[in-house]
């Protein structure tokens, strides 16, 4: 327990934030919450912005500061709003990239009876496990999963539970299913790599980035 993050993320700021508010360094920020070797005049002056003793901060003294506490923190929900940005962007990118793959597909398959049979509505079901039902030349199915990076090929990239299941269950009944992955969206070097399942399973490592919670059943 840290007295003086815990006063920091009360006022819902960030360490930089703080840093120009008291015109000290991040860096300083740190230091001071960590208890790291810094001058008495930083913790003066975090004190007297807090509206707490110096003894207090430096002292990691909680008992002192709660009786301050005259009302209850608000919340901001400023992490929750940044996070529906970013899912916003990422969500408009994986659209983009489908789309693109889409066309690509489309114009592959220009001149035979199967262009018009690419169907990249499935992107719209969340169970099916992947984004587009194309074929090959010779009218076999390919599973399409886009996934798109405004980055490099080899940037790693998310991939849910269903669409590695799908992907395992093509693998074992013979079905096509590729990640086409789109790197460089929106750049003169745009272009994609195409990794079918054996190599997804093969070549590719998986770890897990966060988990599922379930109260066990008794015994």
């Amino acid at each position: 327990m840290n007295l003086m993050h815990d006063l920091r993320r009360r006022e819902d700021l960030s360490q930089q934030e703080l840093a120009k508010a008291t015109h000290l360094t991040a860096n300083d920020i740190s230091r001071c919450e960590h208890h790291a070797r810094v001058g008495m005049d930083k913790f003066i002056t975090l004190a007297a912005y807090f509206h707490v003793t110096v003894d207090a901060l430096v002292m990691n003294n909680y008992s002192t500061v709660f009786s301050k506490m005259t009302a209850p923190v608000k919340p901001t929900h400023r992490n929750s709003l940044r996070m529906e940005r970013i899912s916003a962007r990422r969500y408009e990118l994986g659209r983009l990239g489908e789309e693109w793959v889409f066309r690509q597909e489309i114009r592959k398959l220009a001149g035979t009876p199967y262009a018009n049979a690419v169907n990249p509505n499935y992107a719209n079901e969340l169970s099916a496990g992947f984004d587009i039902r194309s074929y090959d030349m010779d009218g076999e199915p390919i599973l399409i999963e886009v996934k798109t990076t405004r980055g490099d090929a080899d940037d790693r990239f998310a991939m849910t539970e269903t669409e590695c299941r799908k992907a395992e269950e093509c693998l074992k009944e013979g079905i096509r299913y590729e990640i086409h992955r789109v790197f460089r969206y929106g750049t003169p070097r745009a272009g994609r790599v195409i990794i079918p399942a054996e190599e997804l399973f093969r070549d590719y490592d998986f770890r897990v980035s966060d988990y599922m919670v379930q109260r066990r059943r008794s015994a």
